[in-house]
């Protein structure tokens, strides 16, 4: 009696892993391309945002600059 539940018990497992990665094969196509969607519009947003801040900018460009003096170094 005992031997045939752990075949029962084997069988479960089995089943329910073959279920769980059926699932995972037909979900995982939507979470990619969810995915790249939303990086996709993350990086479009920022992009332009970028870009207005760049024209609305009311600061002008005529600030002192800062001169570095540096020492080439020989290789």
């Amino acid at each position: 009696m005992n031997f045939t539940y752990k075949n029962i018990s084997l069988i479960w497992k089995i089943g329910l892993a073959i279920i769980i990665a059926l699932v995972f094969i037909h979900i995982l196509p939507f979470v990619i391309i969810a995915g790249i969607a939303i990086w996709g519009l993350v990086r479009c947003i920022n992009y332009f945002k970028s870009k207005s801040k760049f024209r609305k900018s009311k600061e002008p460009f005529n600030k002192k600059v800062i001169d570095v003096k540096y020492r080439e170094v020989s290789k």
